[in-house]
């Protein structure tokens, strides 16, 4: 799948899907099995119109940054994900561009979306076809973004799960931080999430990250580190356990499985090497049944 962000692209005729497609969720998942599904009958190319909310000043926070867009989505048979950014334009006038572009033969949109009316107002004008998407339910309730961030927020995994149809994960490179974490034995691969990125609350969780195939627990650090500095910038710090091999440089997403304790403030280097300790074993008891799954075990 190509991701393209910049202003014109290759793609002469085809069916898109569109609209709010923040966190994607099981509503968004299944409008894209209709994508590929219409594209296939029809010989279109399959895109994605993504708006590119990484940097947004202002609105929600977002759920899925573009990079993580497309590498939840690099099993579809989708041809591209277009990231449209529209913070410094107006966004009908950008979606009415890219419709032109693209030779847009059908739109997939889910009925309600706030961009549906722009969609409505131009195909009889540029000759496609609209196919709106009932939105789904779980446990008598609508998914949306919005009941994902509240359940991110909460502490609601199990809800998460049932929303997204997966974990909710933070993806991007592993940059070089200040490897404070070394010296109480605990180098983390520091992740450069989007700016934008919607983050649990400030703490402790345990995760697991795919890396080159292979699933490994972590303990991550979400948040400010007010016993190793009084910066008041966010981090998002893994402590991949079992774990040796460098990967600076690489792009990794982990998955949040459970909140292990809030960020606190220590007196010294040897309160937070025990509290380490610690917290690695409550990763280890609380992902137990989770990294099974991962490693296709039978629980």
């Amino acid at each position: 799948m190509d991701w393209i962000k910049e202003k014109y692209c290759s793609i002469e005729e085809s069916c898109i899907v569109a609209g709010n497609l923040d966190g994607l969720h099981l509503g968004h998942m299944a409008m894209i099995d209709k994508l590929e599904e219409i594209a296939g009958q029809r010989g279109l190319a399959s895109a994605l119109l993504s708006i590119d909310r990484d940097n947004a000043k202002s609105g929600p926070k977002c759920l899925t940054s573009e990079l993580e867009k497309l590498l939840l989505l690099e099993d579809k048979k989708i041809d591209a994900l277009i990231s449209l950014d529209v913070e410094s334009q107006d966004i009908e006038a950008a979606l009415l561009n890219k419709l032109k572009q693209l030779g847009v033969k059908v739109v997939v949109i889910e009925k309600g979306d706030d961009q549906l009316a722009i969609f409505q107002k131009y195909a009889d004008m540029l000759g496609y076809d609209i196919v709106e998407c009932e939105p789904l339910t779980v446990d008598g309730q609508v998914i949306s973004s919005a009941r994902v961030a509240e359940a991110v927020l909460a502490h609601d995994y199990e809800l998460v799960e049932k929303l997204l149809g997966r974990p909710y994960s933070i993806g991007g490179r592993v940059v070089l931080g200040k490897q404070k974490g070394r010296t109480v034995g605990m180098p983390t691969a520091n992740i450069d999430y989007a700016a934008n990125k919607l983050l649990p609350p400030d703490g402790v969780y345990g995760v697991i990250t795919m890396i080159d195939g292979i699933p490994f627990k972590g303990m991550a650090n979400i948040g400010r580190r007010p016993s190793v500095d009084d910066f008041d910038y966010i981090t998002v710090e893994n402590f991949i356990l079992d774990f040796s091999q460098n990967v600076y440089g690489k792009i990794l997403m982990m998955d949040l499985h459970a909140h292990i304790r809030d960020v606190v403030k220590f007196n010294s280097l040897e309160e937070v090497q025990e509290q380490v300790k610690q917290d690695i074993q409550s990763v280890h008891n609380k992902l137990e049944r989770k990294f099974a799954q991962y490693k296709g075990e039978e629980i």
